[in-house]
């Protein structure tokens, strides 16, 4: 592991800015490096390991849902051009005409929060935000606003069960985790025959093993779908998924789903156009992308404080887990400078 990689955890560290971390990186022809330290748990005092469980957040978007969204098209249950009123019945009065699929999954839907304090759908329970979900329309036309909203994705889940008649965690175990060998993935809480010892703690929860974004955990705790967050997994499961997309997709992904991913998607004109692009559901270019980073790269981050990057060109994945403690902002600048030097040492 590079010095300056241990010395910048070590430095979030000290600075309260993460409690622990775990690196991990490799390629697809190769069993991953890891590098763990710090805190798991950082009130008790529990170190960091190699095989640390961490609720994944935002990552679940793609992991999951756009994963299950690609299986669907592969199956002939849908495309992602048509309105997703076809596949779900919508009852709230659109400002235009119905956002596509590929509009939701690239958050050019119109779902937005802009004038609100809170979420429209927001609540306490589970099934009422299951029915507001439902309920507020889109504030502007699809294609022309860009907004980062969770709604696209528990809208999108929702979908993927309606189409494969079955629930969305099931649907997951199924036909991604099980055949990747990814045993410690699961949707909603971590798997039942991990210790106490590996589960880390996110921010703003009481302790590991519980799902930091209040309304997947409502929502799940209440018996429906979220498909924004919720993935709890190890960076050995998720490098099992990096190497998969990095050897064509194996029993997962046809090589037109790798295509899907890996080539930057149409949309119309908004205002982040010009330092944003995106495939379907993960990121291609924006702020943070490394410098050194091939033009055929995907990414996603997740708010608890995780980012994950394959890089095709290079051969070449990176996974960086942390237990987030504060500065965002910072945080995830510190998470991509990581991954900017793995693929300076990996030219070397």
């Amino acid at each position: 592991m590079n010095k300056s990689i241990i010395d910048r955890l070590m430095l979030e560290q000290q600075e309260g800015v993460i409690s622990g971390a775990v690196v991990a990186w490799g390629n697809a022809g190769r069993e991953q490096e890891c590098l763990a330290t710090g805190y798991a748990d950082l009130q008790q005092k529990m170190p960091m390991r190699q095989d640390s469980i961490f609720d994944i957040a935002s990552i679940t978007k793609v992991l999951a849902t756009v994963s299950s969204l690609l299986i669907c098209r592969q199956d002939g249950l849908i495309d992602f051009d048509a309105p997703f009123t076809e596949y779900l019945d919508f009852h709230a009065l659109l400002p235009g005409r119905p956002p596509t699929i590929r509009e939701m999954a690239n958050h050019l839907s119109g779902f937005s929060h802009e004038g609100h304090e809170i979420r429209q759908y927001s609540s306490e329970n589970g099934v009422e935000i299951n029915n507001n979900l439902l309920c507020f329309p889109p504030l502007f036309v699809p294609g022309v606003h860009y907004e980062y909203a969770c709604w696209n994705y528990m809208l999108l889940a929702r979908i993927v069960e309606r189409l494969t008649e079955m629930p969305f965690s099931a649907f997951c175990r199924k036909r991604i985790f099980a055949p990747l060998s990814m045993n410690e993935t699961a949707l909603g809480q971590p798997q039942s025959f991990l210790s106490a010892d590996r589960l880390t703690q996110s921010i703003g929860t009481s302790r590991g093993g519980i799902i930091a974004d209040r309304w997947a955990r409502r929502l799940m705790r209440d018996g429906y779908v979220a498909g924004h967050a919720g993935v709890f997994t190890s960076a050995g499961d998720m490098g099992k998924f990096c190497r998969m997309l990095l050897n064509g997709g194996g029993d997962v992904f046809t090589a037109g789903s790798i295509a899907q991913l890996t080539t930057v998607q149409p949309t119309t004109a908004h205002p982040v156009s010009a330092d944003r692009t995106c495939s379907f559901g993960w990121i291609m270019q924006d702020p943070y992308k490394p410098k050194n980073a091939s033009a055929k790269t995907i990414f996603h981050s997740g708010y608890t404080g995780h980012t994950i990057l394959i890089d095709f060109d290079r051969n070449l994945y990176g996974i960086v887990f942390t237990t987030r403690n504060d500065f965002y902002e910072r945080a995830k600048v510190e998470r991509f400078k990581i991954l900017e030097t793995l693929i300076a040492d990996a030219e070397k």
